[in-house]
């Protein structure tokens, strides 16, 4: 968390903490803080340990290395002239040899991520005290975690395979048949997409369909389907973001159902349309 005095004397964290609150009862997509500033919404900054990774700043984060780092006596004696403004600032001047530098190094991160930002901190959490949302962070750990935090996990054919709600004609119509074919083509280029071996990326078919480029912790509202085109004008897939649906054409082979889809995908201007 930055501190911005100006937006702190607007009470500008205070509105942030609510909409986010609001955003994500309403199934919104925050997923954006950090890990460690979910850990202190959860836990309290003072049960949070941070680390010199954790700072952006990178000249900060450069003097806090080269405190914990130090490998010998003069080393960390150049590295604490080097850092003395921001040992002063924080509070943590005081004698630093090779047997503390390591806590002196964590304490200096953590006045500079938590302690520093405390006002700006305070009123966010408040903010996000909106319908319960905070109290259920701290009830719920485990669950709403998710919810705050930027996942990490890679996006594949599978998970977007099991995203989407297949709507098939009647087992045994000329339609079903059809559509079985060209679903089995889907799946393929599902696969195709993750293995890189298309020119779209599983990120770019979940926009064409979604316009995002990730699943929402809350998942999407409506879920996803898939639907079939069987008018043989329509050549190219076609996406409704508001429905959130993409209408396949029917394909007699791979090769022709992976170049239209690749072709209408890359050349969508907007809203699932070539």
């Amino acid at each position: 968390m930055s501190l911005l005095f100006l937006a702190l004397k607007g009470n500008s964290y205070f509105y942030a903490g609510q909409l986010m609150a609001m955003s994500i009862i309403h199934g919104g997509p925050p997923q954006f803080l950090s890990p460690v500033l979910t850990e202190a919404l959860i836990c309290g900054p003072e049960k949070v340990i941070v680390s010199a990774e954790d700072v952006a700043n990178e000249e900060i984060h450069s003097q806090i290395i080269l405190i914990r780092d130090a490998s010998s006596e003069d080393a960390l004696e150049d590295a604490v002239s080097k850092a003395s403004s921001i040992l002063a600032l924080s509070g943590c001047f005081r004698r630093t040899d090779m047997q503390n530098r390591g806590e002196v190094a964590i304490d200096i991160a953590s006045w500079y991520v938590l302690q520093r930002t405390r006002a700006a901190y305070e009123s966010f959490s408040e903010g996000l005290t909106a319908l319960g949302m905070l109290n259920a962070l701290k009830t719920y750990p485990m669950q709403l975690r998710c919810l705050f935090v930027e996942s990490i996990e890679r996006l594949t054919a599978e998970h977007l395979e099991n995203l989407f709600k297949v709507h098939l004609s009647e087992a045994g119509s000329n339609k079903y048949h059809g559509e079985c074919i060209t679903l089995g083509f889907w799946r393929d280029y599902l696969q195709d997409a993750e293995l890189k071996l298309t020119t779209v990326s599983l990120e770019e078919v979940l926009v064409f369909v979604t316009g995002s480029d990730k699943i929402p912790a809350l998942g999407f509202s409506p879920a996803p389907s898939v639907e079939f085109l069987h008018d043989e004008d329509h050549r190219f897939p076609i996406a409704n973001t508001c429905e959130n649906v993409i209408r396949l054409p029917l394909k007699s082979k791979y090769e022709y159902f992976k170049k239209d889809m690749d072709f209408g995908i890359k050349n969508s201007h907007g809203f699932g349309r070539p």
